[in-house]
């Protein structure tokens, strides 16, 4: 149904208590203490996103839920009187999150009461539609989210030890259903570490994708090269598929790598395109258990932004030219430098299958700027639920301040693709 989303955590304690806020009841869907504010068929289709940005392994803060059908942004903490600031919010220190199915994976660090600088690590779940959290386990080590599919997180602890004079860092997989809340270790192939005071993300295996029947790993090589291989869902079986890769593509998904390539740069003013934009793109697609050189599948993409689902591609295009000087200020995927920063004055969005074929229009708008760091593909089209033939898309979006640059609004925006219409989700907290 959803897409992957991926995060970071750490444990061994296994606790199965229900947790609300500060009324200990079993909160309703909706953030408000009632089920009348999301109810009804398809009130729970979800995108996830943080105040400020897209959700991450190391993001810190309360999550929101952005319900589809209704355009409401609403924390995933569905006290109305919580402030998040107490242990009796079960989000408080929320410090990542991952997501996949019905559920929210998230980790939570608790200070030591005795002040002693110790860090407890909580993998916690929550269902979203239900308004139910539970925690899956209490680590005192660090936790990293490689995952989510299927109701299910892939995660590694880091646990630290002192051998001699250094410490040393040893990674372990483990799998945590969200549902059940059970937890399961699963296997590595040999014992991945790091040595030294810190978490060096070169040192072990990550997620690059899941398919129907398996995952798709990345090791980074000495060399600094990359290597791919395959495992069944539960870790084993492993197979390389590559070795030596210099570059990766911008999106993996079902087996399948893509990535947009600088197709022409139109130096003549007659010839640029309608939003005044003078490159163009091609979208190319690399099969992972195969040797063939990338294939390109489709030519005139107008933006660097695309998202791939399970079914189709979706890119977007511009449809004015920006304004002379318009410029962000707090674009938080180029780190100020707006050279890098790809603007956006409204947007044409197309489908097309994965190969390329069947490119159509399915939604238009003029009223929003868009911005996000030109080569990264996610960071304006950033999440999809996919529901049969139809799908919804959520954009970032920018608003002018005071001073007339384009700051990240809080609100998002929501189109539902089989109808073309297009709702700003207002953030209601």
């Amino acid at each position: 149904m959803k897409r992957v989303l991926c995060g970071i955590l750490a444990g061994v304690l296994l606790l199965s208590g229900m947790i609300s806020c500060s009324s200990g009841h079993k909160a309703e869907v909706g953030g408000t203490g009632s089920a009348e504010a999301e109810s009804g068929p398809g009130y729970d289709r979800y995108v996830y996103r943080m105040e400020d940005g897209a959700i991450g392994w190391n993001q810190p803060g309360i999550p929101y839920k952005v319900n589809l059908v209704s355009g409401r942004t609403t924390s995933v903490c569905t006290d109305p009187l919580c402030m998040h600031d107490t242990e009796e919010c079960p989000f408080y220190g929320c410090s990542g999150c991952a997501v996949d199915g019905e559920i929210l994976f998230y980790r939570c660090s608790i200070p030591s009461p005795d002040e002693n600088g110790a860090v407890t690590e909580r993998l916690c779940a929550c269902h979203v539609a239900k308004g139910e959290t539970r925690v899956l386990r209490e680590y005192t080590d660090d936790l990293i989210f490689l995952g989510a599919r299927d109701d299910m997180l892939y995660y590694h602890t880091a646990e630290w030890e002192r051998e001699e004079d250094e410490l040393v860092c040893t990674y372990r997989l483990h799998r945590a259903d969200g549902k059940n809340g059970s937890v399961e270790d699963l296997p590595l192939p040999e014992t991945y570490r790091t040595v030294g005071g810190y978490i060096d993300t070169r040192d072990y295996p990550k997620i690059l994708m899941f398919d129907r029947d398996g995952i798709y790993w990345t090791k980074t090589d000495e060399d600094l090269t990359t290597s791919i291989f395959r495992s069944d869902l539960n870790g084993e079986n492993r197979t390389e598929i590559k070795s030596g890769v210099k570059t990766m593509a911008g999106v993996y998904s079902e087996g399948y790598g893509y990535s947009l390539r600088v197709a022409v740069e139109l130096a003549d003013p007659e010839n640029r395109r309608a939003d005044g934009s003078a490159v163009g793109y091609s979208l190319m697609r690399t099969k992972l258990d195969s040797d063939e050189e990338p294939e390109r599948i489709a030519d005139d993409i107008g933006s660097s932004n695309f998202l791939v689902t399970e079914r189709y591609i979706f890119t977007m295009e511009g449809i004015s030219p920006v304004p002379e000087g318009l410029k962000v200020k707090t674009d938080p995927y180029s780190r100020g430098a707006d050279g890098l920063t790809e603007i956006l004055n409204g947007c044409r969005v197309w489908r097309m299958d994965l190969d390329g074929s069947n490119r159509t229009v399915v939604g238009e708008t003029s009223e929003f700027f868009f911005a996000g760091k030109q080569g990264v593909s996610d960071k304006v089209l950033f999440d999809y639920y996919e529901d049969g033939d139809n799908v919804w898309l959520a954009f970032f979006f920018m608003e002018k301040d005071e001073s007339g640059r384009l700051v990240l609004s809080e609100d998002t925006l929501i189109l539902n693709t089989g109808t073309g219409k297009f709702t700003v989700g207002d953030f209601a907290g």
